[in-house]
């Protein structure tokens, strides 16, 4: 027992002892996330690199999930289990879900994206969609270990799990579970690879460290892209960082021999993960020299365009994996068969994504319409020192503020013109969710506003009321051709029907019902 002199002593020898270690010993380091560290892949407490493979240590969410990412039963059983259920004519669907958790770890090769969420759905229950996802899960560990599946787990549980896993895939089965605003924002931190910043109770930012560059495998009965495309602008910039499969009901087997398999295959696992993480790590600059051509074969063959660059480096990190694995005996699913799958599917989520943009005219003509209560109509311009212009609409004026200005030609030198306040656009975009530069972006392609947001009007102009009362503000001006004003009849732009008090009808243009203000 030390005590008294003895006590310092064996202290004072310790504290030396102790910095002569710390002097003399290489640090341990500690690995916080699975996946790349430059050329090394850390796969469970596995650090795969070169020269072979040696164990680490592990810490937070890491060391939590490190024990399941390892190796179960016999590997000659979940390559015959997986070839068996999906090499058949049909399920390319299934085998693409499973090419996916192999294509995970590519994406840090493509050097630009972060994520894409791959999303399978079908009309009902029962087609195997989250199966083939956890069969894929199962390539790489224990998936029922590595799947987020809590019912009431949050996006900040998902997007710390994707952190730790980084470039591993992960399975989240509940997206559609999620309100509209939660899935919005679970999409764009996906294909952001981190989750957005946030401040902490003293107004600073939060330590935010979860980054990651993986792929999302998540499935349900309806389509996702419905959901993050609600009543929302912006849905073509979100359904671009989707893609979806419409997962047909395998029948290649019957119930009861495919459920034998399945459970062969989610019995057996994590050996395909190590070989081809193996086998990548040796290959690495290959590999990467090898995806870079693949997205250029790719890009020019499907037509892609630079909205769609999310999809094509999906689709080629799942096309190189796919050579890997038939390289290493893994899959033997049919190159050819799946390339037209996969095209297929690019031209389908075009589709549907042309379907979610079509929703921006909609906006755009609700806007028109809602705020057509405040445009001030008038005959001319007008001039209040010399000549009021002639108001048409003068009962609607008691409610609500001036929004906007539409002007009949009074003489041959003035122009038609229909001008709406910045402010009164941004206000209704706001309520409503939306984007007023990607609204402001949407009508000027459509040719329906001028390309200048800097004009600025005075609406109250040339009235007796209003125009010594309203300062010019910055307005949108609408193209009045872009407007059907008599409803019902065939034209070239919108059918808008009242937009301008009740489509002006020829009684008001010839100003039986105006005032002089």
């Amino acid at each position: 027992m030390a005590n008294g002199n003895s006590q310092r002593i064996m202290q004072q020898y310790l504290t030396r002892w102790v910095n002569e270690l710390k002097r003399t010993q290489a640090p341990v380091r500690v690995y916080e996330h699975f996946g790349w560290y430059d050329g090394d892949f850390l796969l469970g407490n596995k650090l795969l690199h070169q020269g072979g493979n040696r164990e680490v240590l592990l810490r937070k969410t890491a060391r939590n999930k490190g024990q399941w990412f390892t190796t179960q039963g016999d590997y000659a059983l979940w390559k015959s289990a997986v070839n068996t259920l999906y090499n058949q004519i049909g399920e390319e669907g299934y085998q693409y879900m499973v090419l996916v958790g192999f294509a995970a770890p590519l994406l840090e090769m493509v050097g630009q994206y972060r994520g894409v969420t791959v999303y399978g759905y079908s009309s009902g229950s029962g087609r195997g969609k989250t199966t083939s996802q956890r069969i894929a899960l199962s390539a790489w560990g224990n998936y029922d270990k590595l799947e987020l599946q809590n019912k009431h787990a949050t996006k900040n549980a998902l997007f710390k799990l994707m952190g730790s896993y980084c470039n591993l895939p992960v399975l989240y089965d509940e997206l559609t579970g999620m309100s509209d605003e939660e899935a919005c924002e679970t999409v764009f931190a996906v294909s952001a690879g981190r989750q957005k910043e946030r401040l902490d109770q003293n107004s600073e930012l939060r330590e935010n460290d979860l980054d990651w560059c993986t792929f999302l495998l998540s499935s349900g009965n309806d389509r996702l892209s419905d959901k993050v495309t609600r009543n929302k602008a912006g849905a073509e910039a979100r359904a671009m960082r989707i893609f979806e499969l419409e997962m047909p009901n395998s029948e290649a087997i019957g119930t009861n021999a495919a459920d034998v398999l399945v459970r062969q295959a989610l019995d057996n696992y994590g050996h395909a993960g190590l070989e081809y993480a193996s086998y990548v790590v040796q290959n690495r600059d290959k590999i990467a020299e090898t995806l870079r051509g693949v997205l250029h074969a790719f890009n020019l063959e499907a037509g892609i365009e630079k909205k769609e660059r999310y999809w094509a480096a999906l689709q080629a990190c799942v096309l190189t994996a796919h050579a890997i694995c038939r390289k290493l005996g893994i899959v033997q699913f049919d190159r050819d068969r799946l390339k037209q799958y996969i095209l297929t599917q690019v031209r389908k989520n075009r589709q549907l994504v042309g379907d979610s943009v079509q929703d921006m005219q909609t906006h755009w003509e609700e806007m028109l319409v809602e705020l057509q209560p405040g445009v001030l109509v008038t005959e001319g311009e007008g001039d209040m020192r010399s000549s009021p212009c002639t108001v048409l609409n003068p009962h609607q004026r008691v409610f609500g503020p001036v929004v906007g200005r539409y002007i009949i030609p009074k003489t041959s030198n003035e122009r038609e013109r229909f001008v709406l306040s910045a402010s009164a656009i941004r206000g209704w975009c706001a309520k409503k969710g939306i984007s007023d530069k990607e609204m402001f972006e949407y009508a000027v392609s459509k040719g329906f506003v001028l390309p200048s947001r800097k004009d600025k009007f005075q609406l109250g102009k040339g009235t007796t009321l209003y125009g010594g009362q309203m300062t010019a503000v910055r307005v949108w001006e609408i193209v009045t051709a872009s407007l059907d004003l008599n409803a019902g009849e065939p034209g070239s732009g919108l059918k808008i029907k009242g937009v301008i008090n009740g489509g002006l009808s020829s009684d008001i243009r010839r100003g039986s019902e105006a005032a002089n203000y």
